[in-house]
C-alpha cells in the first residue's frame, strides 16, 4: 500500500483545522512559570546540541528529560506544554533518537493550540518519518501540513514542496 488516502487526510484536517485559539489570545502565551522553566533549560539544550558524545542514556539527558516530563505533568497551560515538548523533540532529534522525537511531535500535534506549533510539528514529523523510512506517514504529515498551511493562509515556501517530492519519490521506488 503506497497511497495515503484522501479520507485519512480529510479526517485529520477536520480534526485540527478549528482547534486553535483566537489569534493574540492570552492563552496562546506561555505562563511566567513556563517562561522561567524554558529560560532555565535553554543553556542545557544548547550544551546538548553542541556536544557530539552524549546519548539519551547519559545521566544529564535523563535528568533533563525527567524535568521536562515533570513540568508537563504539572502544568495546565497548553502553550507551556507544547513549548516544552518542542524542546524535548529538538533534544531527541539532536541525539538522533528519532522515535522519541516522533513521540514528542505527535504529542504537539495532538495538544498544540497555535497554528505555528501544529504546522511545525507536522513538518518535523514528515522529516522524522522520512528518516525512519516510514514514507507513508511522512507523506501523510506533509500533505496535512500543505493543506492546513493553505487553509490558514500561511506561506509554505519551496521547502515543503521539495520535501513532498522527496517523499513521493521514495514511495515510487
Amino acid at each position: 500500500m503506497n497511497k495515503v488516502s484522501d479520507e485519512e487526510i480529510r479526517y485529520l484536517f477536520n480534526k485540527i483545522k478549528n482547534r486553535t485559539l483566537n489569534k493574540g489570545s492570552v492563552q496562546n502565551f506561555p505562563s511566567r512559570k513556563g517562561q522561567k522553566f524554558l529560560k532555565r533549560i535553554q543553556p542545557l539544550l544548547a550544551h546538548i546540541a553542541n556536544t557530539d558524545y552524549l546519548s539519551s542514556s547519559d545521566e544529564e539527558i535523563i535528568m533533563i528529560e525527567k524535568e521536562m516530563n515533570d513540568f508537563i505533568s504539572k502544568s495546565t497551560n497548553q502553550t507551556d506544554n507544547a513549548k516544552v515538548l518542542y524542546y524535548q523533540a529538538h533534544m531527541f532529534f539532536t541525539l538522533q533518537e528519532y522515535e522519541k522525537a516522533i513521540w514528542a511531535n505527535e504529542e504537539i500535534k495532538e495538544k498544540a493550540v497555535t497554528r505555528f506549533e501544529i504546522l511545525g510539528a507536522l513538518y518535523s514529523l514528515s522529516q522524522l518519518y522520512f528518516f525512519e523510512g516510514n514514507f507513508l506517514r511522512a507523506k501523510q504529515n506533509i500533505l496535512l501540513w500543505l493543506k492546513l498551511s493553505d487553509h490558514w493562509g500561511v506561506e509554505t515556501g519551496e521547502e515543503g514542496r521539495i520535501l513532498f517530492s522527496e517523499i513521493d519519490g521514495a514511495l515510487s521506488n
